[in-house]
């Protein structure tokens, strides 16, 4: 049994593993497809990979990302990933923002790093759907007005990061502060670059957002999704999603 940090040479053998644990390695797979693997702050998906091995055969995956979280897949393995992970990060002196896996991998790490009773933003087991596209149906139109769909731009910027900003604070909890608003600056810059989320307007007003925050083939993860207080329950994120 062995537990080291990957390198380039280790990506087509990690990438394999977490396609074959799709449903609870996704995010693994987005990043290993799109980053680079060694973690820099300043490069989005780009992380510190570490793999557990018996009998020369990867057997569970975690890695330490570029916006402080850690994500981990580990059917075995999860407490000396967890342990050599605490190391890292402690050599590193770098922080810890979040955590994503299967519960159990998660409680294994919060245990490792004694995490009881540190605050927590959000703090649950999430329900992960699935609708194949073939059976989306799409949602008739509210009214005769006028919709558009466009990718974010330059001019979107204002009240994008506002939409961002108010999301991260009701659907994930967290506090609305500078650092906040700085992050959600640089989300809609990543927004923008990669081209993947979309406005949706009436008559020219934004109403509703769409986004894909992860892709592998064949595969996409929706999120965020998000509409204004004032423009809810009309049927705009429906529409925005089909």
């Amino acid at each position: 049994m062995t537990v080291r940090q990957l390198n380039e040479a280790d990506r087509k053998e990690a990438l394999e593993f977490a396609q074959q644990n799709i449903e609870t390695a996704f995010f693994l797979a987005n990043n290993l497809l799109t980053g680079a693997m060694k973690r820099d702050a300043q490069t989005s998906y780009a992380g510190d990979y570490f793999g557990y091995f018996e009998n020369s055969q990867l057997k569970g995956l975690a890695g330490h990302f570029w916006n402080d979280n850690i994500l981990i897949c580990a059917p075995k393995g999860a407490k000396k990933l967890a342990e050599t992970l605490y190391c890292h990060l402690a050599q590193k002196n770098s922080d810890l923002n979040g955590l994503c896996g299967p519960v159990t991998d998660v409680k294994t790490i919060v245990d490792t790093f004694k995490l009881d009773n540190a605050p927590k933003a959000l703090d649950s087991a999430e329900i992960v759907m699935r609708l194949k596209l073939d059976n989306i149906i799409e949602p008739q139109r509210i009214n005769d007005t006028e919709l558009s769909w466009h990718l974010p731009s330059e001019d979107d910027r204002e009240f994008l990061v506002n939409w961002l900003y108010e999301y991260d604070q009701e659907a994930i909890g967290l506090s609305p502060t500078k650092a906040l608003w700085q992050e959600n600056e640089e989300e809609f810059n990543r927004h923008v670059k990669e081209a993947r989320n979309y406005i949706l307007k009436e008559n020219g007003i934004p109403v509703s957002y769409a986004g894909i925050n992860s892709a592998v083939p064949e595969i996409v993860q929706i999120g965020p999704m998000w509409t204004p207080p004032e423009h809810r329950n009309k049927g705009y994120a429906r529409l925005a999603l089909a």
